[in-house]
């Protein structure tokens, strides 16, 4: 079973470079509520779970892997080619 730690979760936001502020704003809670979770150091933050499960999604998506052996990584996403960009109504000026 896996098991989200306050530590887990600080990792994962300092690894996305967020502070508890923001995170807590993109995910609709409290940052007082954050900052608690993440004091619960290696214990499971006493967390509702709809809550939880949006910080949780919200690292995700973002990229953040939480290890089944409590590591916490970001994966490297390889960036989309871009498209090439059409030269119709495109004047070139000299």
């Amino acid at each position: 079973m896996f098991e989200l730690t306050g530590n887990q979760i600080r990792r994962g936001r300092e690894l996305l470079n967020l502070s508890r502020w923001r995170l807590s704003t993109n995910c609709g809670i409290s940052p007082v509520i954050l900052k608690s979770w993440e004091d619960a150091s290696d214990n499971p933050p006493s967390a509702l779970w709809p809550n939880l499960s949006r910080v949780l999604r919200y690292m995700r998506d973002q990229g953040v892997v939480f290890g089944d052996d409590g590591e916490v990584t970001i994966e490297t996403r390889s960036a989309r080619p871009c498209a090439p960009l059409s030269s119709a109504g495109v004047s070139a000026r000299g």
